[in-house]
């Protein structure tokens, strides 16, 4: 895999290289993108005091935002007002503090969904994917 930032990119070797380049992460870094091939990556970016999560699974069709699991209800908040703005309003939540804080996740999150990509295990409970931007 490789690891990629606005400031450089290399290859990941391990678990702990790549916690240690998530977790210094800082706002000059703006972004990082962990990829498996070109078209399949997780990336992250910081957000509103937080990160907000993407992959992609190939092609634009198959592109995914992370957003938080809810315990009163499966439907993510705002849901049905999404489908009329445009995918830079749903992605950076401009309608509310509720919908950014849907889609933007702590750094320990965003290391813990990042690390479960790597070890292609299951991304945690706490978020659930969503199609599009």
């Amino acid at each position: 895999m490789q690891l990629q930032t606005a400031l450089r990119e290399w290859p990941v070797d391990t678990e702990a290289q790549l916690r240690a380049n998530l977790e210094a992460l800082d706002d000059r870094d703006e972004f990082a993108i962990l990829s498996t091939a070109p078209e399949h990556y997780m990336q992250t970016a910081m957000q509103s005091g937080g990160f907000i999560i993407e992959k992609r699974e190939g092609s634009e069709a198959k592109h995914f935002h992370a957003r938080r699991t809810s315990e009163q209800s499966d439907k993510p908040v705002g849901a049905e007002e999404d489908k009329e703005r445009s995918w830079f309003s749903r992605l950076f939540g401009s309608q509310s503090n509720t919908a950014v804080a849907d889609r933007t996740f702590t750094r320990e999150e965003m290391v813990e969904v990042l690390v479960a990509y790597y070890l292609q295990q299951p991304s945690p409970a706490f978020l659930k994917w969503s199609e599009g931007y």
